[in-house]
């Protein structure tokens, strides 16, 4: 039968105690330890004529106390905490007794290390921490613990595998979830190998990738798997994982090895589905496009002014594209949702998406773009340059009509339809020098009406001269947007 031995630096136990006496033994040993002084008790005074009782409160190191939590020795336990026992001092492999408490499921022990200062991110001698060990057993109401105790999910092993990784892998979605919401600035990596989405997304379970988008900052990159996936989510119209692929991803998706965005091939190639329900998902309608742009995809433009423009100019944007192609549908569903006007390109020259519909002499663009414009049959302007008149039209009726001056020999007045795209009441001619009071432009280009000298026909440098009196009232009533009509 096994015995126990006191020594004056603490004590020695054998490897087991058998059968009701050996557990009685033990006992009467803890009891007449744990009976002397504790830590911090005074000794009780020396009876007259004896020497004081000396006494060295006994030690149980590290390697026992693992070995008795092993071994769920609870007296052996209970009598290592009363007498302060370093909780944090390693066993063997390096195991420390929480780490033993939390792989034999001794979930009271656990709250018991814990509150006397436990470590939960001390690892065995492989880097295993409780946390990992508690993840791997499946051990809900454990990993709760820890992480409440500040225990680190993304501490990794010698492997270089978190407990993130462990639970990803193991196909775990309740505790994945326990461990990014205790991880608010969660980066995306779990391993050495692979970020936390690439394990998700080769699971294929939804539940797990789900989880991970959510807890990920909206900066993520794509890579090969993820557009895969969008891929594969865009072909079965999976609303929400669309919509969650896109959100957290920084830039706009592009198909495997392009530069271009999805969005942009599926407006060119006339995938106008496509193109509505990726904008439907969140697709981002100012996604930037790629200049100088490869020449697969401006095999698919049209020979334009934009294709020339996405050849070299940097800045370019969906919005602009769409714009130098006049395709009003997809103007107005850009816009709709939120594709900016405003936007430049990144030259000095500072384009934005109504140059590129006025270069494609697009009536309809460039008043979709400007917003609020007037329909023809509401306010136009008709311009006869042969009869040197101008009229204004409201609802089929003329309400005003004026002599105008046009462009004399060789500084001839441009022919067709156009928009009065913005004003200047004090513009001054940026060639000429000279002053164009109440200056209406047209279709963004550099002429059309002002105030001046209307008298003589054909004497402007272009543009389309008018009466003092009749200029103030075209700038006053006629809005931004109006449709200008000039023939011959």
């Amino acid at each position: 039968m096994a015995g126990v031995a006191l020594t004056p630096g603490g004590f020695f136990m054998h490897s087991k105690l058998r059968g009701v006496a050996g557990s009685c033994m033990a006992m009467v040993f803890v009891f007449g330890i744990l009976t002397g002084p504790r830590r911090g008790e005074a000794e009780p005074p020396a009876e007259p004529g004896r020497a004081p009782r000396t006494y060295e409160a006994p030690s149980v190191k590290g390697a026992m106390f693992v070995n008795a939590i092993t071994e769920r020795r609870r007296p052996l336990i209970d009598f290592a905490l009363a007498c302060g026992t370093d909780v944090n001092a390693a066993g063997p492999e390096g195991q420390t007794p929480l780490l033993a408490a939390v792989a034999s499921r001794q979930l009271d022990l656990v709250v018991a290390l814990l509150k006397d200062s436990a470590n939960p991110d001390l690892p065995d001698a492989r880097g295993c921490t409780p946390l990992m060990t508690a993840v791997l057993q499946k051990q809900e109401p454990i990993v709760s613990l820890l992480l409440e105790n500040s225990a680190d999910p993304t501490v990794a092993d010698k492997n270089g595998y978190t407990a993130l990784h462990l639970a990803m892998t193991t196909r775990q979605p309740a505790l994945v979830k326990q461990l990014l919401e205790s991880t608010p600035e969660f980066s995306g990596a779990c391993c050495k190998e692979h970020d936390l989405l690439g394990h998700a997304l080769e699971t294929g379970d939804w539940a797990l990738i789900e989880l991970v988008l959510t807890h990920s900052p909206a900066t993520l990159q794509w890579n090969r798997q993820s557009r895969s996936y969008l891929t594969e989510s865009l072909s079965k119209r999976e609303t929400e994982r669309v919509r969650l692929l896109l959100n957290k991803h920084a830039t706009a998706p592009t198909p495997e090895g392009r530069k271009q965005p999805l969005l942009a091939y599926a407006l060119l190639e006339g995938n106008n589905e496509l193109f509505r329900y990726m904008l439907d998902c969140g697709a981002n309608p100012n996604c930037p496009l790629e200049t100088p742009a490869e020449k697969s995809f401006l095999a698919l433009i049209p020979k334009s002014t934009v294709r020339n423009y996405l050849a070299e100019e940097p800045g370019m944007n969906l919005l602009m594209l769409t714009a130098g192609l006049a395709r009003h549908d997809d103007l107005k569903l850009l816009l709709e949702k939120g594709a900016r006007r405003g936007i430049a390109t990144k030259s000095k020259y500072k384009i934005v998406p109504l140059h590129f519909a006025a270069w494609a002499q697009s009536v309809e663009a460039m008043q979709i773009l400007l917003g609020n414009a007037p329909a023809p049959e509401q306010v136009r302007i008709e311009i006869s340059i042969g009869s040197q008149r101008a009229q204004l039209i409201k609802n089929g009726i003329p309400v005003l009509s004026t002599s105008i001056s046009t462009g004399r020999r060789g500084y001839p007045t441009p022919q067709g339809r156009f928009v009065i795209t913005d004003k200047d009441r004090s513009h001054v001619s940026t060639i000429y020098k000279v002053k164009m009071p109440f200056f209406m432009r047209l279709s963004c280009r550099e002429f059309g009406m002002h105030e001046g000298y209307a008298a003589n026909p054909f004497a402007s440098h272009g543009c389309i001269r008018l009466p003092a009196q009749v200029a103030r009232q075209l700038y006053r009533e006629v809005p931004i947007g109006t449709v200008v009509t000039i023939t011959e």
